[in-house]
């Protein structure tokens, strides 16, 4: 983008980094969500109370994952060197992570 002087490479980056992600997102759910909803089911057998947990499980288990990933793709991964860490730079990152 010109008007900010920022690469596209970075909305790819950010869209690569998304990909990875739901690479290990979605196995990990898999072996993981099972038995949690066979365990939340024998605590308690109202459907609400099912619900709220699953909820909870899902929402806290797929945010600390994403966030966690993307921590490290822009700690660890991020050539640091050819894009300065700013507004600008964030922003395209994460419109190629949301825009997957």
């Amino acid at each position: 983008m010109k008007r900010f002087a920022v690469s596209w490479n970075l909305f790819l980056f950010g869209a690569l980094f998304f990909i990875f992600s739901q690479v290990i997102h979605i196995p990990l759910l898999l072996l993981l969500q099972p038995p949690f909803t066979d365990w939340v089911m024998a605590a308690s057998s109202s459907p609400i109370t099912i619900l709220v947990a699953l909820a909870i499980f899902l929402g806290l288990f797929s945010g600390i994952l994403e966030e966690g990933i993307r921590y490290l793709a822009f700690t660890r991964f991020l050539p640091g060197r050819l894009y300065p860490l700013n507004r600008e730079t964030a922003l395209l990152f994460g419109a190629g992570w949301g825009g997957v």
